[in-house]
C-alpha cells in the first residue's frame, strides 16, 4: 500500500515482550511456565520460536544478506558503542537535584512536593555525602 499509493502507513505489530518489564520486575508473576501448546517445554520457548526477530534473520540470512559473522560483528560494535556512551554518560555533570520533579508536571501533585521536601531534608542531613550538590540547588528545592 505504501509503494502503491506514495503515503504513509501504520503498521501495527504485536509480539511477545521477551523479558520483565525492568531490572526490579518479577515477571514469574505475570507468566506462566507452561506453553500455551503442546510440544514446548514453556511459555518463553514457545514465543521465542515465534520471535519476529529470529525469524526475520533467518529470512534475511536464506536471501543471503545476513551472515552471523555479521551479526557478531554488529552486536561486538554495538557493545563497544554502548559501553562508550555509558563512559560519556558518566563523565557529564550531574544534573541540578530540583529537575528531578520538572519534566513531568506543571504544578507538582502533593506526593510529589512530599518527596521533594524529603530529598531536601535528606541531603541536608547527609551534606558530607553529597558534595556535588551545591547551596544554589537545595535552595532550589
Amino acid at each position: 500500500m505504501a509503494i502503491e499509493t506514495s503515503t504513509p502507513v501504520l503498521i501495527e505489530a504485536m509480539s511477545y515482550r521477551g523479558g520483565a518489564h525492568s531490572t526490579s520486575d518479577d515477571d514469574s508473576k505475570y507468566r506462566t511456565s507452561e506453553s500455551p501448546e503442546e510440544g514446548w517445554d514453556s511459555e518463553r520457548a514457545y514465543w521465542e520460536a515465534r520471535s519476529p526477530i529470529i525469524r526475520y534473520g533467518r529470512y534475511l540470512q536464506g536471501k543471503g544478506w545476513f551472515t552471523p559473522d555479521m551479526e557478531r560483528q554488529l552486536r561486538k560494535q554495538a557493545r563497544a558503542d554502548a559501553i562508550a556512551a555509558l563512559n560519556q554518560a558518566e563523565a557529564t555533570a550531574k544534573p541540578d537535584a530540583m529537575h528531578l520533579f520538572t519534566d513531568v508536571y506543571d504544578e507538582l501533585p502533593p506526593s510529589l512536593v512530599k518527596q521533594r521536601a524529603e530529598l531536601k531534608a535528606h541531603l541536608l542531613r547527609h551534606r558530607a555525602q553529597y558534595p556535588h550538590v551545591t547551596d544554589e540547588q537545595l535552595n532550589s528545592l
